[in-house]
């Protein structure tokens, strides 16, 4: 166990780019006193922003502490089902902490991602419902909703199903209870917060988000959905669960003539998570990392392989470990090779605690006032070290597949700001990419707004810092 963790280490330190970086600047945001999603916005939900916010008051090196603890959470849930299961504990102690984190953090996942807490809450989620606490689990679910809303559903289904093969009507009662009194909390911290309105105006751009990615596609949305997220770990993946499957299926049948045991409980909840993750890839599916929402349903099927083979080789611990090893990097879409490198865990901690160059420059243009970002997500998290300023453009990434609306609330804030960071990412692109017919225009748009209003001066790595004329 000790070995996993220590060799899947480095995969598990987030490094402060692209995604990530935006998601840093977020919380840094929140740390300066900023609105979530009114005064600072990006399109993730609440719980996932302020878990990261938290984390970061205490110490930066915290978003590795956090990270592996939403690993070993999942794991906390994974052992929870294997010991229902009827597995022996060393094998639940294998499941939940040695197969999980291979699971977690094969070639789809992406360090600091949005999906992982989720998928750990959810797991945790079926282990609570599988031992008939359901207004806990409940709870959890309301917790999955604001963390990543996406995931919810396929962790609904399976506790709909749970309840169902027992016939525990009372208990989906309880379970319902339980989301209400989460959500309710959570509604109300929104509402204190002011978040709760621009909140649900972020789920409304989000819908449209879903599909202008795919405009210049010829497919039909589903299909160009599944296009996009082509890659061979999807399809070992795929594999391994149809696999765990027809396994758990087999051990059922021949256990029981009812469909009340454990086996059927779990095996019925690994096909429930896998139905309905399809269901919203369907939907919303646009990036490689969007697939570790089979994550979770990853981590149920490592739960009844390990029970399986606790069964048959129980009493060859070796052979129990290579087999469930070989399990969980199937299950993990296949070795360890990341589709987003990640950085010797020395440089990425170093990243971690430094501040941004982007930052640096800011900065060094003089006291604390307003500033604005052009930039698509190659921040290295900006906001660190801008606490005292106030960030005058709420979106402070732009993309080519923004609506205009969108992006023209960018061009009209600027004015606004005393400071401008613009990325090299702030240009035209070309029509092969798509989306330039809007982006094009905007940037020539937003262009002569710094002209008129702006010094700027180029940067040795292509970027330009733009200071106000009347400050500089």
């Amino acid at each position: 166990m000790v070995g996993t963790w220590g060799v899947l280490f480095p995969r598990m330190v987030p490094v402060v780019t692209l995604d990530r970086g935006i998601f840093v600047s977020v919380a840094e945001r929140l740390l300066a006193g900023d609105v979530l999603y009114r005064d600072v916005w990006d399109n993730k939900d609440p719980l996932f922003y302020y878990t990261i916010a938290l984390g970061r008051a205490v110490s930066p090196l915290m978003d590795i502490v956090l990270e592996m603890a939403w690993v070993a959470l999942t794991g906390v849930g994974v052992a929870l089902i294997a010991r229902f299961l009827g597995a022996r504990l060393r094998m639940c102690v294998v499941a939940g902490f040695v197969m999980t984190p291979l699971v977690l953090t094969g070639p789809l996942y992406f360090p600091g991602n949005s999906h992982l807490p989720a998928v750990a809450v959810a797991t945790l989620s079926v282990a609570l419902a599988l031992q008939e606490r359901y207004l806990p689990a409940g709870v959890l679910v309301a917790v999955t909703f604001f963390l990543k809303l996406v995931v919810t559903p396929a962790l609904i289904l399976p506790l709909v199903v749970i309840v169902a093969v027992r016939r525990q009507w009372r208990g989906l009662a309880w379970g319902a209870l339980g989301a209400l009194l989460g959500g309710g909390v959570m509604v109300a911290v929104l509402v204190v917060r002011q978040e709760l309105v621009p909140y649900l105006g972020m789920l409304s751009a989000n819908v449209g988000y879903s599909s202008s990615v795919l405009l210049n596609s010829s497919l039909p949305a589903p299909l160009a959905h599944f296009a996009r997220l082509r890659t061979p770990a999807y399809g070992i993946l795929a594999a391994a669960l149809i696999l765990t499957v027809v396994l758990g299926a087999v051990r059922w049948r021949r256990a029981r003539a009812g469909v009340t045991g454990v086996f059927s409980l779990v095996t019925l909840s690994v096909i429930a998570a896998v139905v309905a993750a399809t269901a919203v890839l369907a939907v919303t599916g646009l990036w490689v990392q969007h697939l570790l929402i089979y994550g979770f349903a990853a981590a149920l099927a490592a739960a009844l392989l390990a029970a399986l083979v606790d069964e048959r080789l129980g009493s060859r611990p070796l052979a129990s470990l290579a087999v469930l090893v070989v399990a969980a990097v199937l299950l993990a879409g296949g070795p360890l090779a990341a589709i987003y490198p990640t950085l010797p865990p020395d440089k990425a901690i170093r990243m971690l605690t430094s501040t941004p160059r982007e930052a640096q420059v800011i900065l060094q243009t003089g006291e604390p006032a307003s500033y604005a970002r052009l930039g698509s997500n190659d921040d290295r998290g900006h906001a660190v070290g801008l606490g005292a300023w106030h960030l005058a453009c709420p979106r402070f990434h732009q993309y080519r597949f923004d609506s205009q609306s969108s992006l023209d609330t960018v061009t009209r804030c600027l004015p606004k700001a005393d400071v401008v960071y613009v990325s090299t990412s702030f240009a035209p692109k070309t029509s092969s990419l798509g989306g330039s017919s809007v982006w094009n225009p905007w940037v020539a748009r937003t262009e002569q707004v710094l002209r008129a209003d702006f010094t700027c001066a180029a940067l040795d790595d292509g970027a330009r810092i733009c200071v106000r004329k009347e400050r500089s």
